[in-house]
């Protein structure tokens, strides 16, 4: 098979090329004060200054309730699981018919913090 021709680039591809070439050479010509030379347009920063980032400000979990379990293998209410070993909660994490199940339950003791 014979070579193949390079074929020309597309007339907007070659004019993208001749204006990032105009542009690298205008950079080159920039003074040590920073200022274009006379008759050209003004070079603006690469890089604006970016506002400080303020750390972000997590609070820990407010509990304000321990539920245990009193059966040794745990038990469910409220769509969760309960182990014999306490769980903090939050009271404001559940609706109010949970709440009521969650202090309703024999199988349960719920103590305020």
């Amino acid at each position: 098979m014979p070579p193949t021709k390079a074929k020309n680039p597309p007339a907007a591809e070659q004019a993208a090329t001749e204006q990032v070439t105009t542009e690298a050479a205008a950079a080159d010509q920039v003074t040590k004060s920073g200022e274009a030379p006379a008759g050209a347009a003004p070079i603006e920063p690469a890089v604006t200054e970016a506002a400080p980032i303020e750390p972000a400000v997590t609070e820990a979990p407010q509990f304000t309730h321990r539920i245990t379990a009193v059966p040794a293998a745990g038990f469910c209410r409220a769509g969760r699981r309960w182990y014999h070993e306490a769980t903090a909660v939050n009271r404001d994490d559940f609706s109010d018919e949970q709440w009521a199940a969650l202090e309703a339950e024999p199988m349960l003791v719920v103590v305020a913090l």
